[in-house]
């Protein structure tokens, strides 16, 4: 039986005044990480009620792919652009498929 996957989600909530700003930066990942190996599922939402709060909804083939991916340029870059566009800390999820 084939181990499930990862699922994932990292939300944000830009600071008053850098919701754009933050969605260009986030939008850019969206491209390459779909490319990554072991990206099964990366789409980017954002909150209809709470406009600047944005959701990466992430499934990968394992934990190692998604350690691979923190570990990739084009993530380490847009950490470094966001760092002063986010009111807060990242809040990363991970889950497990139970049905």
């Amino acid at each position: 039986m084939p181990e499930p996957t990862l699922h994932v989600t990292a939300m944000f909530r830009a600071r008053p005044g850098q919701e754009e700003a933050l969605r260009r930066v986030l939008r850019s990942l969206v491209a390459p990480t779909r490319r990554e190996d072991g990206c099964i599922r990366y789409d980017l939402l954002e909150n209809l009620a709470e406009p600047g709060q944005l959701t990466f909804v992430e499934e990968w083939r394992d934990e190692a792919a998604l350690t691979a991916h923190l570990a990739t340029a084009h993530i380490q870059e847009a950490r470094r652009a966001y760092a002063d566009l986010v009111d807060g800390d990242l809040d990363l999820r991970r889950y497990r498929m139970l049905a």
